[in-house]
């Protein structure tokens, strides 16, 4: 039954985003965030092929409202558009150990997921100002609903019944739920399929709560509320890079308005805090973790572990160290090996290492490349903040959190666009 509604209810954002495009973004934003699976599986429709069927209902729903259309500054999104670009025209130079089939489709899938929607739906919202409004409120909904489920599953011990009742109703995908023996509470994952995921969306949701504060687009109460909710999330989640990340972000910050004794302040701060949680059992496990740098029973995302990896990403590309094995080798490796992961570098647990077995030590510069000139083109604080809590999460973890980010960024990217263009009477109407 809760099947079927959850169906219907993805169903509905199709007609939607032609007839009240306002609700539709809405409810694609909700469904996207709350709901782990837009699968239809009652029409035999897995993620990738709704999410090209959206793709294409957001395209077509431009089209119908192009007599909005101005002039769209589309150029916060092309460094990004270009850079994958070249990512995958790498593999022609590369050990080519990946099919180019296999490469191609993995691109266009992932242009799709990642580009197109969140390009469609900022371009809509900047045509016509109107929609952000109810975009901004299915955000902040789907903030206080999956980090105030996620404050709940504190109690649950790693047991998650939403995704448990969802996963026998519409067959998710993998879903990785249980306890871990170096987190406080245990590695919880809210109404996501993996705590990374969840893990990602309580950074960028803080930092979305701070670039959207001067727009007034939010109540003070539910504001200061919301705040402290992702803070005590990134604490209890069991996902450790979101709380360094967060950390990192800060200190990205301080760097970038030039406040350095603070900054001084705040690492001796940092330092003084890891003293007194090496004295602390829980804590000690929980943080600690994360800085063992003995080779012998290396486990968690501590240093060896890290150290141990990037060897093995670096072997991995003997035939081609510049170039690396080709686009998405390490799609294919876990594809050919039926879902299971590298013994050593296990899911790839790392950005960097992504970059090394798939475009070798090329693709690793042209990263440094791309993060130095995005801080210098985009002198926006709050943007580069987000992009460097996002980067931040990616070098710890992996590949989380690609297109909630993207979606986070187009929706920031649409306050600057209408108050830049003088059009604050969406924005100041507080929720």
């Amino acid at each position: 039954m809760i099947g079927t509604l959850i169906q219907l209810l993805i169903l509905l954002i199709f007609p939607l985003l032609f007839l009240l495009p306002r609700l539709g973004i809405g409810l694609y934003l909700t469904c996207f965030f709350l709901i782990p699976s837009l699968s239809l599986p009652a029409l035999g429709l897995e993620d990738v092929e709704t999410s090209v069927l959206f793709a294409l209902a957001f395209m077509a729903a431009n089209v119908r409202n192009m007599k909005y259309v101005k002039r769209i500054d589309y150029s916060p999104f092309i460094p990004f558009v270009i850079l994958y670009t070249v990512f995958f025209f790498l593999t022609f130079l590369s050990a080519r150990e990946v099919p180019l089939t296999f490469s191609l489709k993995i691109f266009i899938r992932y242009f799709i997921m990642t580009f197109i929607i969140p390009i469609s739906m900022y371009t809509m919202i900047c045509c016509k100002p109107s929609l952000l409004k109810l975009a901004n409120k299915a955000v902040i909904l789907t903030i206080a609903v999956s980090v105030g489920y996620g404050l709940i599953l504190i109690m649950y011990n790693g047991a998650n019944p939403y995704l448990d009742m969802l996963h026998s109703e519409i067959s998710l995908p993998e879903i990785h739920l249980g306890d871990d023996s170096d987190r406080l509470f245990g590695a919880i994952s809210s109404v996501f399929m993996h705590p990374m995921s969840f893990g990602v969306m309580i950074g960028l949701s803080f930092i979305y709560l701070i670039n959207i504060k001067q727009y007034q687009a939010v109540s003070p109460p539910i504001y200061i509320v919301l705040m402290i909710m992702t803070l005590l999330a990134s604490v209890a989640c069991g996902v450790r890079s979101s709380l360094a990340g967060l950390i990192g972000t800060g200190c990205v910050y301080l760097l970038l308005k030039r406040r350095f004794k603070l900054f001084l302040i705040g690492g001796a701060a940092a330092i003084l805090a890891l003293i007194i949680m090496s004295y602390i059992p829980a804590l000690d496990s929980y943080v600690g973790s994360m800085f063992q740098m003995e080779s012998d029973n290396v486990h968690g995302s501590s240093i060896a572990q890290r150290l141990v990896q990037l060897g093995a990403s670096i072997n991995e590309t003997q035939d081609n160290l510049y170039f690396g094995n080709g686009y998405a080798w390490h799609s294919y490796y876990i594809f050919n090996n039926d879902g299971y992961g590298h013994p050593l570098l296990h899911g790839w647990e790392s950005l960097l290492f992504v970059a090394i077995t798939d475009s070798g030590f090329v693709g690793v510069a042209l990263w440094i490349v791309f993060c130095i000139y995005f801080c210098i083109k985009f002198k926006d604080v709050g943007i580069i903040c987000l992009f460097a809590y996002f980067m931040l999460f990616r070098l710890a973890t992996g590949q989380f959190g690609e297109e909630m980010f993207y979606y986070f960024y187009a929706l920031i990217l649409c306050y600057r666009n209408i108050t830049s263009n003088n059009i604050p009477t969406v924005i100041k109407r507080k929720i």
